[in-house]
């Protein structure tokens, strides 16, 4: 089993080196579509790529023109090209909880699912502390 977190980014050079510490704690690498920076976003992946021996890469797009299926497909595509079997699809802004931990990670969870299973994570949204959060099913 192989995961890869599939991320489209532009312009998330804030959020990016915190983003990709913690989900590279759940996954075997993190691919990356950068729809045209325009900031350090490109900086950063490198800085990344640069202190972890997973795998981290970056395609990059001559033009912005924002199509998400399009963006998904191409990261879906070079995915399995680098021997991906197992995907997360997630924002650069988002984070996974280190509960997840407790259930043993996305790789126990994986092992249990068969071809063409999805799974949908519980979505909180902070609000104004970490004590206090939107819960959205």
């Amino acid at each position: 089993m192989k995961i890869f977190a599939l991320v489209c980014v532009r312009n998330e050079s804030e959020t990016i080196r915190v983003f990709a510490h913690e989900t590279l704690r759940f996954v075997d690498g993190i691919l990356f579509l950068d729809d045209c920076s325009s900031d350090s976003t490109i900086t950063q992946i490198n800085l990344i790529k640069s202190t972890t021996e997973k795998t981290v890469e970056v395609l990059t797009k001559g033009s912005w023109l924002w199509n998400e299926a399009s963006n998904r497909n191409q990261l879906l595509e070079f995915g399995r090209s680098l021997g991906g079997t197992h995907f997360l699809t997630i924002d650069a802004d988002e984070l996974l909880t280190s509960n997840l931990h407790q259930i043993g990670g996305i790789r126990a969870i994986g092992e249990r699912m068969s071809p063409g299973d999805s799974l949908e994570f519980q979505w909180l949204q902070l609000w104004r502390s970490t004590s206090y959060f939107w819960s959205i099913s």
